[in-house]
């Protein structure tokens, strides 16, 4: 017995061909999101690959917009090109600051093309000098790991400049958290845990501030000035509260309050003291209850 050849039904063959025809609507789709992503390569791989010659110049002063990237495309395609968080320019004359860069610029370059972008970066060496304008910068290489950690959170955040200065400096020059300042403690939450999550260290209470530098060459004094914080402290009842300052060897350096009544609750202590030509060392801060009953002790180290 022969059987005819069952062919598809009206409604088959539509389905059929509206399934196509929304395979085909996906598939431009996604080539159109693709070109709309075009993905953005290192600079130094395009130089190292001959696809890009590009020289690096200070624009004078060591913060922000500081250095100038004079890129030529030395191909007939089109070059996207990326300046990296995370990247530290080598200064050729080995007085002045290299420069650590934080924020990432994404750089389109048309065949055989000229241009000039500014890189956005901080001195990275805080007893040398602020370069110069037009004093060279080779292309460097990626700092540490800690530091591309940094760089990242500061190219995703607007923070305070002198406190991402102040940050740079915790890495490259080992600076205390507690250099990290502003007027608005909330605005370099983050930029501390940040560095102190780096480091393996804890977040510090108080704040040390420094003397401003004494000559335009020199860019950190290393001079501290004034320590400052909060100090939280509870009380059970009515008592007599002192507090004082001491040194590791237990003496009273400075007395904050002297024999002040307060009620029960909790209480605050703004400190704001001026540590000018103390030693560099860790002090203790006490709060007695009644003379000679210890309520809290913290410290700090200048």
């Amino acid at each position: 017995m022969k059987y005819a050849p069952k062919f598809p039904s009206k409604v088959t063959f539509l389905f059929s061909t509206l399934f196509i025809a929304v395979l085909c609507i996906c598939s431009a789709f996604n080539v159109t999101k693709k070109e709309s992503n075009p993905q953005f390569i290192s600079i130094q791989e395009l130089m190292n690959s001959g696809k890009l010659e590009v020289s690096i110049k200070s624009l004078g002063g060591h913060q922000q917009e500081c250095v100038a990237f004079v890129i030529k495309n030395l191909t007939g395609d089109t070059v996207l090109a990326r300046i990296e968080p995370g990247r530290r320019l080598h200064c050729e004359d080995t007085t002045m600051q290299d420069i650590f860069l934080v924020k990432h610029k994404n750089v389109l370059v048309l065949p055989h093309e000229n241009l000039m972008v500014n890189g956005y970066g901080f001195c990275c060496k805080s007893h040398h000098r602020s370069p110069v304008k037009q004093t060279a910068f080779s292309i460097g290489a990626m700092a540490p790991e800690g530091w591309q950690k940094l760089a990242k959170v500061i190219d995703e955040n607007n923070f305070p400049v002198k406190a991402i200065q102040d940050a740079v400096w915790c890495l490259s020059n080992d600076h205390a958290i507690s250099a990290i300042t502003d007027k608005n403690p909330n605005s370099v939450e983050l930029l501390r845990r940040t560095v102190a999550g780096i480091k393996g260290l804890e977040v510090p209470w108080y704040t040390v501030i420094y003397a401003q530098p004494e000559t335009e060459n020199q860019l950190f004094s290393n001079k501290h000035e004034t320590v400052t914080g909060q100090i939280n402290y509870h009380t059970n009842g009515n008592t007599i509260i002192s507090i004082v300052v001491k040194n590791r060897k237990g003496q009273v350096l400075k007395t904050l309050i002297k024999s002040t009544s307060k009620s029960s609750g909790n209480h605050t202590y703004d400190l704001n003291l001026n540590v000018a030509n103390w030693p560099t060392e860790e002090y203790l801060i006490y709060i007695y209850e009644d003379y000679s009953n210890l309520n809290t002790r913290v410290k700090f180290k200048l």
